[in-house]
């Protein structure tokens, strides 16, 4: 659900990907407040889609992109993610500081 978005809030948004786990797309505030497709009716994410993005492996926490993902073929990037995140020594190095 987007909150409080409107035309003196966003510029432009376009080319995103929404996924509700197959309910609904809720925009609340704004002009285009309710379903997502009121939202593109007054010229917002109009090249937007509703689609489940294919994460590899949600329960294992793998959300790398699946081959086929609509966020893909929308033109979303990946990033090498193995390295994001806390390393083995955060706790101590959380201690020390």
């Amino acid at each position: 659900m987007f909150i409080n978005w409107g035309d003196n809030r966003v510029a432009q948004a376009d080319s995103n990907l929404f996924w509700n786990g197959g309910g609904d797309i809720v925009v609340d505030g704004g002009p285009g407040s309710g379903l997502l497709h009121k939202w593109q009716e007054v010229g917002f994410d109009q090249g937007s889609a509703v689609a489940d993005p294919l994460f590899m492996d949600v329960s294992r926490r793998d959300f790398h992109l699946q081959r086929g993902s609509p966020a893909l073929e929308l033109g979303f990037q990946p990033i090498e993610v193995d390295g994001i995140g806390l390393q083995e020594d955060f706790p101590q190095r959380l201690a020390r500081d």
